[in-house]
């Protein structure tokens, strides 16, 4: 039975005719359209639902945004089909079945890229011959057209279903009033929570802050109680960030971190009383509007086209990952995870104030991607997730760990830098001794092989609970104190309010660690199989784990290289210390020139010949590339004649061994620098450098 009937030349009907024959072919669009685009979109949306409340989306922006994904998609390709019908209508049945067919393949692969394990070409053979496949079925035969008409009432169901969701009514805004306090003891309270910290690198092997690698937070630590024996909660934001501002254990792992989620924070405790500055990251909103109002108040169609652009972005990310493709967080995480730009942000808004003040920021470092320097400069730009990690999100080799905690320990020590310049901020507008400031992290990571980055188990445990907590009261200078009793996370809150003088009018998990340690029942952590932050444990129940032993091995585990001096030991690669000795040495008493020279291509040759050692961006800061055969083992790279870092070949690059080596920014100079690379023989008492040629590797940036 032929359906091109259903659309037979205008000129063949009359005015009612033409009328009803596009609604059909709007609501055919709009019925595939809704299967294709708008349910991806809104699933996308949902797992990135609290991002939509830093733009502040209202219900009626979000109404709006529903229909806009249901029915502009539609319009447009009925738009394209238009024109046709005045020029050509003979060709208007075919072009709008192929439409039809278009939709059919969007649809197909996306099913097959997020179901199957095939091949992104397979997958797009498949789709591709399914939707012709699609586009013959339905010029023959009239009843898939009736069907499509019929699956047309999915589109707004999917839409009611999004607006209805736990996630979006999560993020409308919430009216919660703060209680009315007295500004307590402090008039200015700082609150850092870093993330991915792990207490354990900041450590000597001794328990004692490294202060060669970390003087910032060695300095604060004489000014403040340290809590050294603190776990998370989770080692994910979405739980562990809540249970810090909240000092309650999450009761739902799939709540996102928004005030309608958790009503009862440090910020409404403070709120009414205290003017509050908050720096939170665009996936999470803990400070209700009424106490931290937009900063940039728009109009209401600059909003709405704001969360359009973002919902494009999501759905196209989804649509076209293919092979294994998932919802996630597709937004803009290399704007959000420049942790620096947003740690000048909280630093300029520490101001005199004659008012009670709040100044608060989670602060993405040491949070991957690890791309800074100690200075601050990147040597990447773009988001990237730390290389060496498999599918199940766990570490391929020992050595590949080795290398990104070296990256992920130079970005520290930006940390450490930002930490100063806080301080030294607060000291200059003569407000550090007489501010309460607060630093913690939300959780740690790990770097061992063959256990997950973020997934606990009981390896690692200890490097993703443990995590700092540094408590400077008012008034509190050079009177550090070192407090090992089993604390928590949640006990933040309640220590603040403690040495604020307020009183906390919800329930707590957890106690004031300002008063004596009382019995308390085990700490107690949320797993998190999945690895994913947008794939929570579907039942939130929380285990404990072995304190006494994590504590121990936390205290004994030094950052990297104990007995190295500071100045080479983050450019030796953990397990090289024997042969940090080399770096700041000339290579030519060294060389070794029996053995035959081995090839190695590097990825960025041009860099190092317009070197700007100040700048913002220093690619040069970290070399990239590869040695030609199998060779494996411990190379030096020597810039401008000396010696500058030890590292180990990675265990493929191109199929063959290759490099990533950080390198100090200090030892370039301005215009062109000349970079060596050796392969290190002998022992550590006795070593040789044998030379290695390097070629540029053409097309690679």
């Amino acid at each position: 039975m032929d359906s091109s009937a259903d659309q037979a030349p205008a000129h063949q009907h009359g005015v009612g005719s033409s009328i009803k024959r596009e609604g059909w072919a709007l609501i055919e669009l709009i019925s595939l359209a809704g299967i294709a685009i708008a349910q991806p979109t809104f699933e996308t949306e949902k797992f990135n639902a609290a991002a939509l409340s830093a733009t502040g989306a209202t219900l009626p922006l979000l109404i709006l945004f529903t229909f806009i994904v249901i029915l502009v998609p539609a319009i447009f390709l009925w738009a394209i089909e238009l024109p046709v019908e005045i020029l050509a209508p003979k060709l208007r049945p075919r072009l709008h079945n192929l439409l039809l067919s278009f939709l059919v393949s969007i649809i197909l692969f996306e099913a097959l890229g997020s179901t199957t394990a095939f091949e992104l070409g397979q997958i797009l053979g498949v789709s591709i011959i399914g939707g012709l496949f699609f586009s013959t079925l339905v010029t023959k035969y009239a009843l898939i057209k009736t069907f499509i008409r019929v699956l047309a009432f999915a589109a707004p169901v999917f839409g009611a279903l999004f607006l209805l969701s736990a996630p979006i009514q999560s993020i409308l805004p919430t009216q919660a009033k703060s209680p009315s306090l007295d500004a307590g003891k402090a008039n200015r309270v700082v609150m850092i929570v870093m993330d991915e910290l792990s207490v354990k690198t900041l450590l000597d092997g001794d328990g004692k802050i490294d202060g060669e690698l970390f003087p910032n937070f060695a300095a604060l630590a004489s000014d403040s109680h340290w809590f050294r024996n603190t776990t998370s909660v989770a080692p994910f934001t979405q739980v562990a960030l809540p249970a810090v501002a909240s000092g309650e254990y999450p009761a739902n792992a799939a709540d996102l971190p928004t005030a309608k989620a958790f009503p009862n924070t440090i910020f409404s405790l403070l709120g009414d009383s205290y003017k509050v500055t908050a720096n939170e990251i665009s996936s999470e909103r803990l400070c209700p509007l009424q106490v931290c109002p937009l900063k940039k108040p728009q109009g209401f169609l600059h909003l709405e086209k704001a969360i359009v652009r973002n919902a494009v972005d999501l759905w196209w990310s989804f649509a076209s990952l293919g092979p294994g493709a998932d919802f996630g967080c597709f937004c803009d995480a290399w704007t959000e995870l420049d942790g620096l730009r947003q740690g000048q942000r909280f630093i300029s808004g520490i101001q005199p104030s004659s008012e009670p003040s709040f100044n608060y920021v989670h602060l993405l470092i040491p949070h991957a991607p690890w791309l800074l320097t100690p200075s601050g400069q990147s040597y990447e730009e773009g988001f990237s997730v730390p290389k060496g990690l498999t599918p199940e999100l766990k570490w391929s080799s020992k050595v590949v760990a080795e290398a990104n905690k070296q990256q992920y320990l130079l970005q520290l020590q930006a940390g450490d830098k930002f930490l100063g310049s806080v301080v030294t901020r607060l000291r200059t507008l003569g407000l550090y001794d007489d501010s309460l400031i607060v630093l913690t992290a939300d959780h740690g990571v790990s770097f061992r092989n063959g256990s997950g980055y973020r997934i606990i188990d009981k390896k690692n445990y200890s490097d993703i609970l443990w995590v700092p907590l540094f408590i400077k009261e008012p008034g509190n200078l050079g009177g550090g104190t070192i407090d090992d009793r089993p604390a928590s996370t949640v006990d933040i809150v309640p220590t603040m309010a403690d040495a604020l003088d307020v009183k906390i009018p919800w329930r707590q998990d957890g106690v004031s660690l300002l008063q004596a340690p009382v019995a308390r029942s085990p700490r107690k952590f949320l797993g998190w199989p999945s690895g994913f932050s947008f794939l929570p444990p579907s039942e939130t129940k929380y285990s404990g784990f072995d304190e006494e032993s994590g504590f121990a091995e936390v205290l004994a585990t030094p950052a990297i290289n104990p007995g190295v001096a500071a100045g080479t030991r983050m450019y030796a690669i953990d397990g090289s210390s024997g042969y940090a000795n080399l770096i700041g040495t000339k290579p030519e008493s060294l060389l070794d020139l029996t053995k035959p020279r081995t090839n190695a291509i590097y990825t960025n040759p041009g860099d190092y010949l317009h070197v700007r050692p100040d700048a913002s961006y220093a690619p040069w800061a970290l070399l990239k590339g590869g040695l030609a055969g199998d060779t494996q083992g411990l190379i030096a790279v020597a810039v401008n004649g000396t010696i500058r870092a030890i590292s180990r070949t990675l265990p493929t690059y191109l199929n063959s061994p290759g490099f990533s080596v950080p390198l100090p920014t200090s030892a370039f100079i301005y215009g062109a620098n000349k970079i060596d690379v050796y392969r290190v023989g002998g022992t550590s008492e006795s070593p040789s450098l044998i030379p290695v040629k390097l070629l540029q590797l053409s097309g690679e940036t």
